[in-house]
């Protein structure tokens, strides 16, 4: 229980203006020169913001702000938040049919979207490729009989 308390406290939850900050230095850092991963010093360098001083000495917030994957982490938590969703109204008998439908076609729009729809291409002749010669003369001659 200790950890979980440890861990709770040191998740920085941003507000508005330090999300915009971010990403204005998120675009900064990226469309500049190649400087290597970004330090609590680039913070200051980047932006000249007074507000960002005192920020930067919070351990949780820098941790926050050099997070450069916070986006694609968020975007794959509410992928799996929504898909857990659609699975209980999919599953649930107390749903009506038009909302269960209309999951089912959220499901499918999911599927395109991660992939998962698409199945991998599979050609007839694959494995022939790597064959030898003699190899490929007996697989004619096994479909010529």
């Amino acid at each position: 229980m200790e950890n979980i308390t440890s861990i709770l406290e040191d998740v920085y939850k941003p507000t508005v203006p330090e999300r915009k900050l971010k990403a204005k230095f998120w675009v900064a850092w990226n469309d500049g020169p190649s400087k290597g991963t970004p330090t609590t010093e680039s913070i200051l360098e980047v932006l000249s913001e007074s507000s960002v001083r005192k920020k930067v000495e919070n351990g949780a917030f820098v941790a926050w702000f050099l997070n450069s994957f916070e986006a694609a982490e968020q975007l794959h938590y509410l992928l799996q938040t929504s898909m857990a969703y659609l699975e209980e109204v999919l599953t649930s008998p107390e749903e009506k049919t038009s909302d269960r439908l209309k999951a089912v076609d959220k499901v499918l729009d999911l599927s395109k979207v991660t992939g998962v729809s698409k199945a991998p291409e599979r050609f007839k002749d694959e494995e022939i490729e790597g064959m030898s010669d003699e190899e490929v003369d007996q697989l004619i001659a096994n479909y010529a009989d």
